[in-house]
């Protein structure tokens, strides 16, 4: 009996998801929220989700620069020890220049994330607001809808829940308790 055997074409590469990105770039490298956040600002802005690592790479690379780097950086540096050794993908540069000309260079100055600091310092630490970010960061289709107002007591709620904390003074006339205590929870459990 005989079979015939076909050559298999390599699989396309996958890509990354939201989720696997931010778990990735948050708990496997010393890349701040801010740079994270800054990464997938970009990756939105840029096509979105799923992602290849090429990209990823060329977003958190960006995200670092506008949000951590200190003049003597470079990206042997930001390879070495900020991501963890990792080998940054042949095609790096050119991908940044592909990123940030599809957003007309022009990056966010001031971002949600100072939002939540401006509600959440005092409140929290800033290690405990990180958190929440990060968690925000997950579940964009929630947050992108809430205003300003809205998000940043949502995301200090959050935090706070994770950190097994509780808050007071989070509700506005605009933002009230319940809307906090519901979205800030979804956001908090995720």
């Amino acid at each position: 009996m005989s079979c015939n055997k076909r050559k298999r074409e390599p699989e396309p590469e996958a890509g990354i998801s939201r989720s696997d990105a931010v778990r990735m770039l948050w708990d496997n490298t010393h890349l701040g929220i801010g740079a994270v956040a800054g990464a997938m600002w970009l990756v939105d802005h840029t096509g979105g989700f799923p992602v290849t690592m090429l990209a990823m790479q060329a977003a958190a690379w960006v995200g670092y620069k506008q949000h951590t780097t200190a003049p003597f950086d470079s990206l042997a540096y930001f390879c070495r020890e900020v991501m963890h050794d990792i080998v940054a993908l042949e095609g790096l540069p050119a991908e940044e220049m592909r990123l940030l000309q599809h957003v007309g260079f022009a990056l966010p100055s001031r971002g949600r994330l100072d939002c939540v600091y401006e509600v959440g310092t005092g409140l929290l630490e800033d290690a405990e607001l990180d958190k929440g970010v990060a968690l925000s960061l997950l579940l964009p289709e929630l947050c992108n809808a809430m205003t300003d107002a809205q998000y940043s007591r949502c995301v200090v709620f959050a935090a706070a829940y994770k950190a097994g904390k509780t808050v007071e003074g989070l509700a506005t006339a605009v933002v009230p308790k319940d809307y906090i205590f519901q979205h800030g929870m979804r956001i908090g459990r995720h």
